[in-house]
């Protein structure tokens, strides 16, 4: 149950167009619920293009991925995203994979009950955990990982963490290869991470949820027979990286001691990390700020961007009155619930400070990777076998 927010917030002011398109947006969702409608579908897509074309103009990247993280794997045995895999968790490794291919925004999604492990597991990765109820199948969490990132991402990789060990070359190709629906395929076998455009899952309607949480899922079988049921064939990429294949479960013998495969392929390439700061006396901006604005952007709401990042309400508003004070202006604006509820967007200034730093973080990446390409580059482990 969501509280009122606190009145005396000096972030509060008027909520412009931005807060009503997302009000009306959630006026037709709740009513596509009830009855399918082409008339509404096209009013979602008008909206979405709205948001989109704002996130464009604005320089935002727009490509997402949702990670898995509860149900039963293939073998029939449960899947343990805290399972370790070389020195990281299998969840941290995908992580890990998806940010070294570019990917801009993650989100894990899991059960409930396993949401605060996760949180713990990964927390300042710059990756979200979404809950949903306990005992939801693979159709439901992927749902809901989609339309999480639906209104961000034009390209959405669906991966989960029974498959922890694949290559961020061949995530960038999936993202690269231009298909509406793809998966890789390694001598014959589906594999993931399998990438859908926005025509693609776009078509993920209505209350069909598929098999429980306690039944085995096929992941790559089961996403791909999911949109086919809904008239889109999906395209095979080509690959010898085995990884996209190689579950978790066969990381490890029965001794305990990883397998050689799992030994080749656990370990991170060698890189860099960075956490770039903004600061006038002391720091006001970084990573966990820009966060938070990009998390109330979507969300509309400081409460819930705290919770996916498994920080307090009331720490999600330090970090967010240290920005107003570093910014000299609010980031936020809040308005007042009533029986409908507050909202939150961000101010033009909080927009701008966002923009500005995801380009600063960008090119500053851009260089570095030079500097650092040519001070390491005869370094074992600077990079991974380039697959085919």
């Amino acid at each position: 149950m969501r509280q009122k927010k606190r009145s005396n917030r000096s972030c509060i002011g008027d909520v412009h167009g931005a807060g009503r398109l997302f009000f009306l947006k959630k006026v037709i969702v709740i009513f596509r619920r009830t009855l399918y409608n082409p008339v509404v579908e096209l009013f979602l897509k008008t909206i979405r293009f709205a948001e989109v074309n704002g996130q464009i103009q604005r320089g935002e990247a727009m490509t997402g991925a949702v990670i898995i993280a509860s149900g039963v794997g293939a073998d029939g045995e449960t899947l343990d995203p805290t399972r370790s895999v070389g020195e990281i968790s299998a969840v941290q490794g995908l992580i890990l994979t998806c940010f070294e291919a570019k990917v801009q925004s993650v989100a894990v999604v899991a059960e409930q009950r396993q949401v605060a492990m996760i949180q713990k597991d990964i927390a300042r990765m710059g990756a979200v955990c979404l809950g949903c109820r306990d005992g939801a199948g693979m159709e439901e969490l992927l749902r809901e990982g989609i339309a999480f990132l639906s209104s961000d991402c034009e390209r959405i990789l669906a991966a989960t963490v029974e498959y922890p060990l694949v290559s961020h070359q061949t995530v960038r190709r999936m993202l690269e290869c231009g298909k509406v629906l793809a998966f890789p395929r390694y001598h014959g076998l589906a594999g993931t991470p399998i990438v859908i455009a926005r025509k693609a899952y776009d078509r993920l309607t209505g209350e069909d949820r598929g098999p429980g949480n306690g039944q085995p899922c096929h992941f790559a079988e089961d996403v791909l027979e999911l949109f086919r049921r809904r008239g889109v064939l999906p395209e095979a990429i080509e690959t010898e990286d085995e990884t996209v294949v190689q579950s978790a479960a066969a990381c490890t013998e029965e001794s305990g001691q990883e397998t050689q495969p799992a030994q080749k392929h656990s370990r991170h390439p060698l890189r860099f990390c960075t956490g770039l700061r903004l600061a006038r006396d002391t720091v006001f901006f970084g990573p966990g700020a820009a966060q938070l604005l990009e998390l109330i952007r979507r969300e509309r709401s400081v409460r819930m961007a705290s919770e996916l990042m498994g920080i307090s309400y009331t720490k999600a508003w330090n970090i967010l009155r240290k920005v107003e004070k570093g910014l000299g202006a609010p980031a936020v604006s809040c308005r007042q619930g009533g029986k409908s509820g507050g909202m939150a967007v961000l101010t033009p200034e909080g927009e701008e400070l966002l923009r500005k730093y995801r380009m600063f973080e960008e090119r500053a990446d851009e260089a570095l990777q030079t500097v650092f390409a040519e001070i390491f580059s005869d370094e074992p482990g600077t990079g991974r076998e380039p697959w085919n």
